[in-house]
């Protein structure tokens, strides 16, 4: 039995920064960044939390099973902020141009990569 009242902790001092969506077929990418009205959510306030620098990009390019930003895509080195150091190969960013998404165009060696299913779960689902 759940209690009469329950309590919710709602995000606040939450940065939404730098993000790289890829919609090959269209559709809605980001619904809306408005002030949710409906409870409970009507007490949640966009501020202090940042939403900035998220953008589309249709130029993403499929390489070993992930999509990374092209040659001439709009998300190289136009990051907002310096929110993160590394990408998710390991390259630094700190070259004060810092790209949009998770990986960072750079010649920079490689110290990690993302995980596949072959890296992980049971040996019997591989």
């Amino acid at each position: 039995m759940w209690p009469e009242y329950q309590m919710v902790l709602l995000p606040q001092n939450n940065t939404i920064s730098n993000n790289l969506f890829y919609r090959p077929s269209g559709g809605k990418t980001i619904d809306t960044i408005a002030q949710d009205t409906a409870a409970p959510l009507n007490k949640f306030t966009f501020l202090p939390n940042i939403l900035e620098k998220n953008m589309l990009d249709s130029s993403m390019t499929l390489v070993n099973g992930l999509y990374r930003p092209g040659a001439n895509s709009p998300a190289v080195n136009a990051a907002a902020g310096s929110y993160v150091t590394d990408d998710m190969d390991g390259q630094a960013r700190n070259d004060g141009n810092n790209d949009v998404g998770a990986d960072e165009a750079s010649s920079a060696n490689v110290t990690r990569k993302p995980l596949t299913a072959q890296d992980v779960g049971p040996l019997w689902m591989r």
